[in-house]
């Protein structure tokens, strides 16, 4: 079923629905990396930005509905506080301010996060049915954003920018803690891992596994952020030409 409570097909990991997600998901960065200047000077790059953000919003009014229409809200699991719920409300304020203080968090927490979920989703639901649609939907346009305002206003995180994101996260972390003592809920996976194999069951145990994500995590935010570190040392040892044309 289309908008059933219960899979009627099991979600596969990198089974094809899977591998065509991803596919997608690179497929269309890269477009907007090889249109990046077309996008930049037309005028409809703010459209593009906006389409982006309401496009979130239209998926988590969905994710709602479909909660709701079909019995499984619930305040331990419903709430919107998951890691990359938060990123996609920081991402929709992103898209619309062009906060670029927004985009150092938002490029780990947001692209980076979302991408390690997209190619390890806690997900039961197999593509046609909409929750597989609208998880997918989250979660890549998450990636996308903040490479959106990479590739096309040259947004750039600095050498602080992950630990940066860490401190942040790690500041709403009791919040997150406090909300899921309240609610007995889950948010974040901080109060046990998901129900689902993830990428986190490698990682050990309750509660190992989140000091060692957490190390992980500091790891992947700096690989992620190693294209931009080398492209601006690349800029700063490029050699100027003079007037006629040859390098000093």
């Amino acid at each position: 079923m289309f908008w059933g409570g219960i899979p009627t097909s099991e979600f596969k990991l990198f089974g094809l629905s899977h591998i065509i997600v991803i596919v997608i998901v690179i497929g269309v960065a890269l477009l907007i990396y090889r249109n990046r200047k077309r996008i930049g000077i037309s005028k409809y790059e703010k459209h593009f930005r906006v389409i982006i953000a309401l496009l979130l919003i239209i998926q988590s009014i969905i994710y709602q509905a479909w909660l709701i229409s079909t019995g499984t809200w619930s305040i331990e699991t419903s709430l919107p506080f998951s890691i990359c719920e938060c990123a996609a409300f920081l991402c929709i304020y992103m898209l619309l301010t062009k906060s670029k203080q927004v985009f150092e968090i938002v490029y780990f927490a947001g692209t980076v996060i979302s991408f390690l979920v997209v190619l390890s989703p806690a997900l039961s639901f197999n593509f046609p049915h909409i929750r597989f649609i609208e998880f997918f939907m989250e979660h890549g346009l998450i990636v996308i954003a903040p490479l959106y305002m990479a590739f096309v206003h040259g947004f750039r995180p600095t050498w602080k920018s992950p630990l940066k994101t860490v401190l942040v996260m790690n500041c709403c972390a009791p919040i997150i803690i406090g909300l899921n003592y309240v609610t007995k809920g889950n948010y974040w996976f901080i109060a046990n891992l998901p129900e689902q194999q993830t990428i986190l069951n490698i990682f050990g145990g309750y509660p190992w596994y989140i000091l060692v994500a957490e190390i992980v995590g500091i790891m992947i935010f700096y690989l992620a952020y190693l294209p931009f570190g080398l492209t601006k040392r690349k800029d700063q040892v490029s050699p100027i030409p003079d007037e006629k044309g040859d390098s000093r």
